[in-house]
């Protein structure tokens, strides 16, 4: 499962904290609160004796002090001194007053850059499965180059009530002023933040948006640069984004991407969510569920990567698409053989090779639009060849084009979802492997499809 970063983002009393907290209880994350970091430093410069204009003794006191972490539920405290400040002192008029003066100085942002950033490793140490992390510059500093970027706003009436309703008299108007105005990190919308009002959202509302965005991984700045209506001239060093990059295919294969591409976004709407969970290199099956003529064609047609597809050799009746498909990356199988080891073969070859292969575990496509029971096949393949299987689950193309339509039905909606990769694994490594495993693995195959929820356009 990849390792995730969420920055939130935003002024004062905009949601962040009640917002991250929700989050990493719901996700398994672990928490940081930044602003906490800004507080105790403040307090403790404030303790020595140190103003915001001594820039000098300012260096020289945090250079004698060591800032470590302490995990506590599922959040990380900051220790100086080897204490963790009180939330009382961290929320008190000297603080709140000063605050602001002490975290525009280079010398504090500095001391805490490193610092913030080490907690990738220690949630990873800890065995969280991300990190979330809120602040002002969390987004456009810390990590600039997670996609999971959030920036919180809200009207300052709002804002100012949350601060009375917890017992605070931070004055809003001057703290948005001093953060956003300041040289060092101003607070600014992160450069591919979504911006999210949580004044007009619950609190769990925005909880469950983001979380559904973050499961969801929907890259639309991505999707909109790819083949769009055009035949480009497709750049063998292109890198769109970090984990996608050109793989070399054949000139009909890429003409076909293009063509499908264009066809799927002006017909049907077209739009893949998480890509990212495609492997960069190596082997990976992409097991989908099958309920259309569309289904292929729409798998394959946003990737970078060229990918094997294996159906039946009864396509190939029709010499016009016989002749695209002997062009193409096509395994034929031959179900008159019954289970055709042949073909299974070479699947796995294929595999091992390191390519990826698109297969359909419901064996046909699917009388009603439903998950119907899926075959050994797969599961099979997956096991012999250890390589990981991507779940992936196309919503919308059943209506759009099922097996009693002749023609397609035009401009409905075709979305697709790739789930996040997994492994089958023997628990005993020396055992064979049996018929009823093999069908738990099934079972364990169509579960991951099954559990691909139906993706919402994300509207704030």
């Amino acid at each position: 499962m990849p390792f995730k970063i969420i920055t939130l983002d935003g002024a004062a009393a905009s949601g962040k904290s009640s917002t991250a907290k929700g989050l990493a209880k719901k996700l398994g994350f672990l928490y940081v609160e930044t602003g906490s970091h800004y507080r105790a430093i403040t307090a403790l410069l404030l303790k020595h004796k140190v103003k915001p204009e001594e820039a000098q003794e300012v260096v020289a006191t945090l250079g004698r002090v060591k800032a470590s972490a302490k995990i506590s539920g599922m959040q990380a405290c900051l220790l100086l001194e080897g204490v963790v400040a009180k939330a009382k002192l961290l929320r008190s008029p000297e603080v709140n007053a000063s605050v602001s003066r002490f975290a525009a100085l280079p010398a504090v942002r500095e001391y805490l850059l490193e610092y913030q950033r080490s907690h990738v490793e220690l949630a990873r140490r800890h065995g969280f499965s991300g990190l979330i992390m809120e602040g002002r510059d969390i987004g456009s500093v810390v990590f600039p180059d997670t996609p999971y970027k959030f920036f919180l706003q809200a009207d300052s009436a709002t804002r100012s009530q949350r601060r009375k309703a917890e017992g605070q008299e931070d004055t809003i108007a001057l703290r948005d002023k001093l953060d956003s105005e300041r040289s060092e990190a101003p607070l600014v919308v992160p450069d591919g933040a979504l911006i999210i009002n949580t004044a007009v959202l619950s609190l769990s509302e925005v909880i469950d948006r983001i979380a559904e965005i973050v499961a969801a991984s929907k890259y639309k700045a991505i999707s909109k640069r790819l083949f769009r209506t055009s035949l480009p001239i497709i750049d063998k060093n292109a890198v769109l984004h970090s984990g996608f990059r050109y793989e070399g295919r054949s000139h009909h294969y890429s003409y076909l991407q293009v063509l499908f591409t264009a066809l799927l976004e002006q017909n049907y709407g077209f739009e893949p969510y998480g890509m990212e969970n495609i492997p960069n290199q190596g082997a990976f099956i992409l097991a989908a569920n099958h309920a259309s003529f569309l289904d292929s064609p729409a798998i394959g047609a946003r990737l970078f990567r060229a990918l094997y597809f294996f159906g039946r050799k009864t396509v190939f009746k029709h010499k016009f698409l016989a002749w695209w498909l002997n062009r193409l990356n096509f395994i034929k199988l031959d179900r008159e053989r019954g289970s055709d080891l042949g073909a299974l073969r070479t699947v796995i070859k294929t595999l091992q090779e390191g390519y990826g292969v698109q297969l359909f575990p419901e064996g046909t496509r699917s009388p009603d639009g439903k998950l119907q029971p899926g075959k050994q096949g797969v599961s099979f393949i997956a096991c012999q060849a250890e390589v990981p299987i991507i779940p992936v689950r196309l919503f919308g193309n059943y209506h759009a084009w099922n097996r009693h339509r002749v023609w397609p039905r035009l401009h409905s909606k075709v979305h697709i979802v790739y789930g996040r990769p997994f492994w089958l694994q023997k628990s005993d490594s020396s055992a064979r492997l049996t018929k009823e495993d093999y069908i738990a693995a099934t079972d364990s195959i169509m579960a991951s499809i099954s559990s691909i929820q139906e993706p919402k356009e994300m509207l704030f």
